[in-house]
């Protein structure tokens, strides 16, 4: 394995550590035999042994053959073709990463501190971490950061980019121009000179990075990304997946050797738990810091469990094959019911608490020993305390699980993270920490996932279906002490309780807390007191209540919004900075009544917002409206005003595949001809004009959305808004029953 230091005096080493993986098999004696003959064909040297190892839950072990592969490179074609070849054995240990087995293997992780002792032609005889993984106060090495964007940037360079290089290092900025040749050259001598640690990029994966690579090849010309120039640059291609009921597209990949290169558009955990969230989930995952930022996060859980089964010397199955125990149709009611929910009570309300549980799904699972082979285990059956609640399952209360000892460390270190964040007063340190405690929040939120995913190494349905029973009951009882307090239940959804009680001060939430706490045994906190809150009505059935839709303000000022167009990535940005208008005006009222006297002022942002559409001096910036494709461009069959975008991007030679982002502007959205509808962001140009009318119809949408449980009504949103230069007569009041809405003319962009 390769493996690279950066030393006390800043000097950079590439050493090389002698490691061998192993894998396992289990077959009859007679294919053993035939398994051994084949293994002694092997190019590289294998030594082989019948060992006892454990599958997981089993009382028994299994007798397995281990096979030690003396050259990591060959390790997968190697198992790969041992797989084609002997179908009717079971494998283990054979698709796990190389560097998540090394990092297992030697108790190490990226970025760590440690001390290796090494020869003279820079091999490494030993080497051991001086940190631990849980430590929380641990120091990064000081890499140099070397910033890669292009020029200007459009919502996505891939379907239109143009323009220059920018580069960024040590606070200064340069811009790279000209000929590719000049942009190839000169990139080439700053890489050269400066030598950076981390290439930081915005589009790096999907543009920037592959036409650099294709440049310097066409023109023949060195371009030092690798640090390592004898090992080639990694690539993967653009894919598509399916996760959580959506289509998600992935960019690829362009990974460097000796140097780490890190796309800000392409990392989930970057994007959400910035650069020091991604170094604590590649800390305690044990992940190579470019896989990390390009994986979901259910893969630094899944190799947290894969360490602790490696250490326990417990069997990591190869395409684990666990089908669901047969239920029936009322079983599987009765068993699979989900988390608990109480709808809101429609409105807004005020001096209301909010009351958390701290990573509940995770904790239940450590504090209730729920892991897949806990539950319904042999020897706790008729045991009362192990029976879960309204279901007929059990857990173990006996030995603990893989899955409860994998949690308990990640648990135990973001609450320290959370006390260090309340006891610090330095912004900077506050904020490294919250991205911190946020990276870990993230691995905890989908271990309860994973936990009933099918292709989970150690997932099962009937720890999932645990998990959630004990959620409700806790939920429950939660409620019903609140409810013995004299608060009234206002909404509840899974982890989260909204209670009012008149006269109520911070310090009655706080006591609240601390009985649910003693009683459930699972911890809760009070997020905060809001000054008040409005929990919103579906937009199809003004008498509906949303679980997750609402607004409020906290009394030291901040706000909580879920579920409006300022928290969805589709709605257009000009439509976001009015309905952010509107909350902060609406945010200075601490009272109902105060609230109601700031609705005129509202309406006035509104009005303002419609006479700037109509006056034609929105941007493209402000317009772009962001959608992804929910399948194959081809797919689909009805002409939406996604599909009219893609199809103009298609026409374009752009590829497109589900899950990509498109970003267009509605240029005439009554148009008959469906091209001229919309218009792709990347193919726009000033002749473009845009549809005042249109965009005008999803500002009143999310004005109502906030102002509608206040007695606001369209005909308020259209009050003194006639359009410029546009006759009045004939106008027609919009509303969401259907009424059409009077042909505007369209606006140009500027």
């Amino acid at each position: 394995m390769a493996v690279w230091l950066l030393g006390q005096d800043g000097t950079r080493h590439r050493l090389l550590d002698p490691f061998v993986p192993t894998c396992y098999l289990a077959a009859p004696a007679t294919l053993l035999d035939q398994i051994t003959r084949w293994l002694c064909r092997a190019s590289c040297r294998i030594d082989r042994c019948i060992v006892e190892r454990y599958e997981l839950g089993a009382l028994r072990p299994l007798h397995v053959l281990e096979i030690a592969i003396h050259s990591p490179a060959q390790f997968a074609p190697l198992t790969r073709r041992l797989i084609e070849a002997f179908p009717d054995a079971q494998f283990f240990h054979v698709d796990v990463s190389l560097p998540q087995r090394y990092f297992y293997d030697r108790q190490l992780f990226p970025l760590a501190s440690c001390e290796a002792d090494v020869t003279a032609d820079e091999r490494i005889l030993a080497i051991q971490a001086l940190e631990s993984p849980w430590d929380t106060g641990y120091l990064l090495p000081p890499l140099t950061i070397m910033e890669l964007s292009p020029e200007s940037d459009p919502p996505n360079p891939n379907h239109g980019g143009r323009g220059a290089l920018i580069v960024r290092l040590d606070g200064e900025e340069r811009m790279l121009e000209g000929d590719n040749a000049d942009v190839v050259r000169r990139l080439h001598q700053l890489l050269t000179r400066h030598d950076p640690d981390l290439l930081l990029t915005d589009w790096g994966d999907s543009y920037l990075l592959p036409r650099l690579i294709a440049m310097a090849k066409q023109l023949r010309l060195p371009l030092a990304l690798n640090r390592d120039g004898d090992r080639p640059i990694g690539s993967r291609k653009a894919h598509s997946y399916f996760s959580y009921s959506r289509i998600v597209s992935h960019a690829g990949a362009c990974t460097l050797s000796g140097r780490l290169h890190l796309d800000r558009r392409n990392s989930f955990a970057l994007a959400e738990t910035g650069l020091a969230g991604l170094i604590e989930q590649a800390r305690v995952a044990k992940i190579d810091l470019q896989q990390m930022a390009r994986t979901t996060t259910g893969t630094g859980i899944t190799s947290m469990q894969l360490e602790t089964a490696c250490l326990d010397g417990v069997l990591i199955p190869y395409r684990k094959q666990e089908p669901e125990a047969f239920k029936s149709a009322l079983e599987l009611l009765h068993t699979d019911q989900g988390g608990l929910v109480f709808a809101p009570i429609i409105g807004y309300h005020e001096q209301v608490g909010e009351l958390d549980f701290s990573s509940m799904y995770p904790s239940i699972m450590v504090r209730f020993n729920v892991s897949p082979e806990t539950v319904n285990c042999r020897c706790c059956r008729d045991e009362p305390t192990a029976r879960v609640p309204e279901i007929g399952h059990h857990t173990c209360r006996h030995r603990q699980g893989l899955v409860p000892r994998t949690l308990a460390p990640l648990l135990d270190k973001r609450a320290r993270y959370k006390r260090l964040m309340a006891a610090t007063s330095n912004a900077a340190a506050r904020a490294t920490l919250d991205q911190r405690q946020s990276a870990l929040k993230w691995l905890l939120v989908v271990s309860f996932g994973y936990l009933g995913y099918k292709n989970a190494r150690f997932g099962r349905i009937e720890a999932h279906e645990s998990v959630t029973a004990y959620s409700r009951d806790i939920l429950l009882q939660a409620k019903e002490i609140a409810e013995r307090q004299g608060y009234r239940l206002l909404h509840a959804i899974v982890d989260s309780l909204w209670l009012v009680k008149p006269g109520a001060g911070r310090a009655d939430y706080d006591a609240l807390a601390q009985v649910i706490t003693e009683d459930t045994g699972l911890p809760i906190n009070v997020e905060g007191i809001y000054r008040w809150i409005g929990f919103l009505p579906s937009r199809v059935n003004p008498k509906m209540p949303v679980p997750n839709q609402f607004v409020g303000v906290f009394e030291h000022g901040g706000m909580k919004i879920r579920g409006i167009e300022l928290r969805r990535s589709d709605a257009p940005m000009i439509v976001k900075r009015a309905q952010a208008e509107m909350l902060r005006c609406l945010g200075q009222a601490r009272t109902l009544i105060e609230l109601r006297e700031l609705i005129p002022q509202a309406l006035e942002i509104v009005r303002t917002y419609r006479r700037y559409l109509r006056e034609g001096h929105a941007t493209v910036e402000e317009l772009a409206i962001a959608k992804s494709l929910s399948k194959e461009p081809q797919a689909y069959r009805h002409q939406t005003l996604s599909m009219i975008a893609a199809q103009e991007l298609l026409a374009r030679g752009i590829p497109l595949q589900a899950g990509d982002t498109i970003h267009y502007i509605m240029t005439d959205a009554q148009a008959a001809c469906p091209p001229d509808r919309v218009r792709a962001v990347a193919g726009l140009d000033g002749a473009w004009s845009y549809d005042a009318a249109a965009y005008e119809t999803l500002l009143r949408k999310a004005a109502l959305a906030v102002l509608s449980p206040l007695g606001v009504t369209i005909r308020d949103l259209q009050e003194d808004t006639r359009p410029v230069n546009t006759p009045s007569s004939g106008e027609l009041p919009l509303n969401f029953g259907g009424l059409k809405e009077e042909k505007r003319p369209r606006r140009p962009i500027r």
